[in-house]
């Protein structure tokens, strides 16, 4: 692939990095970051073989850039990328929200076909580069959201970086995948948060909680300024998600309050019968 720039070396852009120079797919990996302390800890770790502040002159050398940042800052990115990727550099993103990124993209990029929009279904609440894993994409879903005036070479290059990673391709337009993801990944975040919020103020269930609990709030342990902007970028797509959170709710609590065991059986193994073919499916896949 050549020189790869990531801008953003936190634990995403740490994991590509890692993961193109453990795997040798990269010639050189240029990590980009506005802190110093970003900066060395990247190195440090291995993230990059050599490290800047200075964006414009690390994607002028890039024949890939990666942008690892949330949404907003992608999006304030392109003007910069526009003006410094040679003609022949292919940009892609691993920002969670695909809509207003690719719109971005399109609107500001001299080159639009030379921009994949992409998302690899990976991550931890854990932030930094400090977190990093070379392995953090292998089996992800890796989802592609190519438009129109994407290029098949531009295609291509995305796709063999995140097959390369151990990744399994998932292609779709754009809304196709903020639809999707507000359902598998940002609702899900939301739901985790609100249990937290409405559980975990009770020293009592703090002090006799176990395994279960500590399951389902985990992610609510991410960055809050970085699920603020993933939630507000795909807010329409997000409330019809928890529209369909709250309707199962509702139909828990009137079985409970109506004391009727056999709906209260049924809405619990409907949830089972569905959790277990989700297993089942990433079973398939592996």
């Amino acid at each position: 692939m050549g020189t790869v720039t990531i801008v953003g070396v936190g634990l995403i852009g740490g994991s590509y990095g890692l993961a193109l120079r453990e795997r040798g797919m990269a010639s050189r990996v240029i990590g980009c970051a506005r802190t110093q302390a970003t900066l060395d800890a990247a190195l440090q770790r291995g993230a990059a073989d050599e490290v800047t502040a200075d964006v414009a002159e690390a994607c002028r050398q890039a024949d890939l850039v990666i942008l690892c940042q949330p949404p907003e800052a992608v999006v304030g990115m392109m003007p910069l990328v526009d003006g410094a990727v040679g003609a022949d550099a292919v940009v892609t993103d691993a920002a969670s929200v695909k809509v207003p990124v690719v719109t971005a993209a399109e609107a500001n990029l001299s080159r639009p076909g030379r921009f994949v929009g992409g998302h690899p279904m990976a991550g931890s609440e854990r932030t930094g580069v400090e977190h990093a894993k070379a392995d953090l994409f292998e089996g992800a879903n890796y989802v592609l959201t190519p438009t129109s005036s994407t290029s098949d070479d531009a295609l291509g290059v995305v796709r063999d970086l995140a097959e390369g990673l151990g990744a399994r391709v998932r292609v779709m337009p754009p809304e196709e995948h903020d639809r999707a993801v507000a359902a598998a990944s940002h609702a899900p975040h939301a739901v985790a948060a609100a249990l937290t919020r409405a559980v975990l103020t009770d020293s009592a269930a703090v002090e006799v909680h176990g395994a279960g609990l500590r399951d389902t709030t985990r992610v609510a342990a991410s960055e809050a300024a970085m699920w603020r902007q993933i939630l507000l970028a795909n807010a329409v797509a997000v409330l019809d998600a928890l529209e369909q959170v709250q309707g199962e709710l509702d139909a828990l609590r009137n079985a409970l309050a109506a004391r009727d065991e056999a709906r209260v059986e049924e809405w619990l193994r409907d949830a089972a019968v569905l959790r277990r073919a989700l297993d089942s499916a990433a079973e398939d896949d592996a």
